[in-house]
């Protein structure tokens, strides 16, 4: 039986989400994301998100267990454009057609005005430590530079408030301090008190020795456009990608 204190202590650490797996209930977003495979070895990281997740019981199976994210979807998200709900939209047809159309601009101004913008020279990111509570995942705080946070305030001054309403950038602010979260696991159940303090256990120790050096850095170069959803149940995702230095987009065509 799970005692007081450490129920008291857990919820400092993790909250979990009730799967409610249902088409009726998803809720799609547009966004601009780092996908770090596509900006550096995805090896090196995938190391250190095992290490944190090391004897944690977990199941890869929506809805069910500890999900730890596979290594092609492990991002941090830069820029929310849209989130569009089924539930609110009548019939597929119109959802789908209205999901479209909002596509169809967003890669329309890529093309025609993002290449317009200067790119940063320095496209370096730290990545920091986790937060103690960031349920009901577990995220890795990442750093970028100043020329890149201004990078991407300058994308999002390419997307007029009339067509689009207030956008900004998804990101985190302590101290004048901007991090992005890049999430490595998810919970769609309580864990157990072992569980808990062998999680706090290695988030502590990544924490103490990220104080100590900076062990990663990634060099954005790339940047995707991607759809997803609330449960992760899409597996076709990637609707383009944008390289900053090249100032070239590749289109990707989902249906």
């Amino acid at each position: 039986m799970i005692n007081q204190k450490y129920k008291e202590y857990a919820k400092s650490l993790i909250e979990f989400e009730e799967p409610k797996i249902d088409s009726m209930d998803v809720t799609y977003s547009l966004t601009i994301n780092a996908i770090i495979s596509e900006n550096t070895n995805i090896d090196n990281f995938a190391t250190i998100r095992n290490q944190i997740i090391n004897n944690v019981r977990f199941s890869n199976l929506i809805g069910s267990g500890i999900y730890v994210y596979p290594n092609e979807r492990i991002h941090f998200s830069i820029i929310n454009f849209v989130d569009l709900s089924s539930k609110n939209i009548d019939g597929q047809n119109n959802f789908r057609k209205r999901r479209q159309m909002q596509i169809d601009k967003i890669k329309s101004i890529f093309q025609q005005k993002i290449t317009n913008i200067k790119p940063p020279r320095n496209k370096n990111v730290d990545l920091g430590y986790i937060y103690p509570k960031s349920s009901p995942s577990l995220a890795i705080q990442v750093f970028p530079n100043p020329e890149l946070i201004k990078y991407f305030n300058d994308i999002i001054k390419q997307f007029s408030y009339d067509e689009f309403g207030k956008i900004e950038i998804k990101s985190n602010s302590t101290n004048n301090i901007i991090t992005f979260p890049i999430n490595v696991v998810r919970f769609f159940r309580d864990i157990d008190e072992q569980e808990y303090k062998q999680l706090k256990n290695n988030v502590d120790k990544f924490n103490n020795d990220s104080k100590k050096e900076i062990k990663y850095k990634i060099n954005l170069t790339k940047i995707n456009f991607v759809l997803s959803d609330n449960w992760l149940l899409n597996d076709k995702f990637n609707l383009g990608q944008y390289n900053i230095e090249d100032k070239l987009w590749v289109n990707y065509e989902i249906h």
